[in-house]
């Protein structure tokens, strides 16, 4: 029969959903903004049933640094090169030719210098170009399978049965098996038969001893092809090999294709095919002439290929992928030193679920905090959703849901990905007394505070009065929690960051509370009060300012060096990549200034004081009921009630000037008044500095 020049099947790309989870997780962390080559991995197998794709395939493992990760006993490994682009426009105007010659020189250098003679899945290596439209999750690919062309002849191909008897296929069976045990790697083994009639076999390395005394020479090769009529694409490069370094002639090539039936090998669909290789000589530089390798699109065409997983990817998994998004793009070029996963992994406590609680919870989802939890004793009323971003009309009726649990759940419908829980619950006052029907449930209430603060890293405190702040301040000072008030005016705002125990120095805070300005103990601020003092009156705008400002001071105090420990800052120091981390920022809408202020610890604070922590400390409950019920005991407790005397008796003072001329009883006078001026001001000194809002 006349000889017919041998045709191979191409190989088909076929890429995992994983593969493409797998490259999305590696761009935005790994491969940022490079577009170098990067080595993949990919895998065929053989066996399949006549009519299917050769498939070279690529999935979730191909980073790993072992090839044969997640792969089963039946499946071929084979290296690739991966180059992911930053844009379209960059993809679309990649140097194709350049890139497929870049791994035809890896192969080609290979057969010359004899590594795939030594390991020739290596002729197997592939090219992936990439474009990850990370918004849209469409994914733009384009794979080269690359390979030289030798121009073979070779006899129609047979059946394997029809050259092998049952015993030899079998052996051939077990020996490629034992191969591929040896050397995992494996995609080829050489074959003989011997004097008596039996099979041997051998590596691929040991070519010229092993065919020295016989007349046919044997190559098996895996083939992913199920084509009873050709050879797969793998055999293009093995035959250059041939060609080029081992001399040519004639070879009997056995198309190893195995599958598993009724838990059997089955080598039924292996073809054998006799051919006559040309012996080649290597170019004195370069590369051969003829090499090719790029997939065709799903039209025929010589294009890339896309992939669009906007609709079968999970919608709660993409929307984790784009809330990181963002925040992954920032450390790209802008913040490289920035730590995100420190910030999505901050557990956040947020005291006050109204207009400030709403866009503390919104923003802390935008910087992809993963866990919030919100406290608050209110419920939606009327005048709430127009303010407060996370209610709408239809949490108002019926008497208004629990604001807290509401807002947990439209935090969840906002991103599915947050653990959010809403806490229905008062928190103890200093000035409003507790009564005897309620000091039963007082222990458990403080408990329940108490592990609320323990259990989270970062507390917000958000609510209307000054006196509801006092008890999560206590807490925080004494677990050395990063606690931050945001507070409003009319068109004025707060957002200030707690002190914290400096580490091995007890009693000593590296800045102020809340309270550390007041030389009175917070009291009701709720009677005798009109409407317009009752509710919180400010300008729409001001809450979105402070809000997104108390954010920001956590972000910038988790990504310190000393974190919470941190000094204030008035200059850039470097210790934080986002700038300086000032104690407290106060802003005035009247005049759209704003600016930073630090204030010391006072010794006499009624909240951070080592006096009152030590308190807590003792007998928590018995300290807040003692705050609640009885006025005056904080002052008494921290020493401001005698310090508040001190100055009184300054003022009680009757100093006699001798004059001898009304002249002088009247500069006398004045030098009085600024010597009394002077004593105040020391006392002021004394307790710290700031205003309060």
């Amino acid at each position: 029969m006349a000889a017919n020049q041998l045709k191979f099947v191409q190989l088909e790309s076929s890429a995992t959903t994983d593969f493409w989870h797998a490259l999305t997780q590696r761009k935005l962390n790994e491969f940022q903004l490079s577009e170098e080559a990067r080595e993949v991995h990919g895998y065929f197998t053989t066996g399949d049933r006549e009519g299917l794709p050769a498939r070279m395939c690529i999935s979730g493992e191909a980073f790993d640094s072992d090839p044969r990760t997640g792969l089963s006993s039946h499946a071929f490994c084979a290296p690739g090169v991966l180059h992911n682009m930053n844009t379209q426009e960059n993809f679309k105007k990649m140097d194709v030719t350049a890139l497929n010659e870049s791994v035809v020189t890896q192969i080609w250098d290979d057969i010359c210098s004899g590594v795939a003679i030594k390991e020739p899945w290596r002729l197997s290596r592939f090219l992936l170009v990439t474009f990850a439209n990370l918004k849209k999750y469409h994914f733009f690919y384009w794979f080269a399978f690359p390979s030289f062309e030798v121009k073979c002849t070779s006899s129609p191909p047979k059946s394997i049965a029809d050259v092998f008897n049952e015993a030899d296929i079998a052996s051939i069976g077990e020996q490629f098996s034992g191969q591929r045990e040896a050397s995992p790697m494996t995609t080829t083994m050489l074959l003989k038969r011997q004097a008596d009639g039996s099979l041997a076999t051998t590596s691929l390395d040991n070519w010229t001893e092993f065919f020295a005394d016989v007349d046919e020479r044997v190559l098996v090769f895996a083939d992913p092809c199920s084509s009873s009529k050709y050879p797969g694409w793998p055999l293009r490069n093995l035959l250059a090999l041939f060609a080029y370094k081992l001399g040519g002639g004639k070879l009997t090539v056995l198309c190893y294709r195995e599958r598993v039936f009724a838990g059997k090998a089955d080598l039924s669909r292996s073809i054998v095919i006799q051919t006559d290789v040309p012996n080649l000589e290597q170019p004195e530089s370069g590369l051969p002439r003829h090499f090719k390798g790029w997939e065709q699109n799903h039209k025929k065409k010589l294009a890339p290929r896309v992939c669009n997983l906007s609709q079968s990817m999970d919608p709660e998994r993409l929307a984790a992928t784009a809330v990181d998004l963002n925040l992954k793009l920032m450390r790209w070029r802008l913040m490289p030193n920035i730590d995100l996963p420190k910030i999505s992994g901050t557990k956040c406590l947020l005291f006050g679920a109204g207009t400030l609680g709403c866009n503390v919870a919104r923003c802390l989802l935008g910087w992809g905090v993963r866990h919030i939890t919100l406290v608050d004793n209110a419920k939606v009323s009327y005048s709430n959703p127009v303010r407060q971003s996370l209610f709408e009309f239809k949490d108002c009726l019926e008497g208004g849901s629990p604001k807290a649990a509401k807002a947990a759940e439209h935090l969840k419908q906002i991103f599915p990905g947050v653990s959010a829980t809403g806490l229905q619950m008062t928190v103890p006052m200093p000035g409003h007394p507790i009564g005897s029907s309620e000091l039963a449930d007082l222990p458990q209430t403080v408990a329940q505070l108490d592990q609320l603060v323990e259990e989270h890293d970062v507390v917000f405190l958000l609510m209307d009065t000054r006196e509801s702040r006092w008890l999560p301040t206590v807490m925080c000072v004494a677990k050395r929690k990063l606690c931050i008030t945001a507070a409003v005016g009319f068109d004025t705002y707060v957002a200030m960051r707690h002190g914290v125990e400096t580490p091995g120095a007890p009693g000593d805070r590296n800045v102020g509370c809340y309270f550390c300005n007041d030389v009175v103990a917070p009291t009701n601020s709720t009677v005798d009060r009109s409407l317009d003092q009752q509710c919180t009156v400010s300008r729409p705008g001001l809450s979105m300012l402070v809000s997104g400002t108390a954010v920001e001071l956590m972000v910038s105090v988790l990504n310190h060096d000393d974190g919470v420990a941190a000094m204030a800052e008035t200059s850039e120091t470097g210790a934080c990549p986002l700038g300086v981390v000032p104690h407290q920022v106060r802003g005035a809408l009247a005049s759209f200034g704003t600016n930073s202020f630090s204030g010391q610890a006072f010794s006499c604070c009624t909240a951070c004081s080592p006096k009152v922590v030590s308190e807590l400390q003792r007998d928590a409950p018995a300290l807040v009921e003692q705050a609640c019920n009885s006025p005056g005991f904080l002052e008494e407790l921290t020493g401001l009630a005698s310090m508040r005397k001190g100055v009184d008796d300054l003022d009680d003072l009757d100093l006699d000037w001798d004059s001898e001329s009304d002249d002088d009883d009247q500069g006398g006078e004045e030098v009085a008044n600024a010597d009394k001026a002077a004593n105040s001001t020391n006392v002021a000194a004394a307790v710290g500095t700031g205003t309060t809002v």
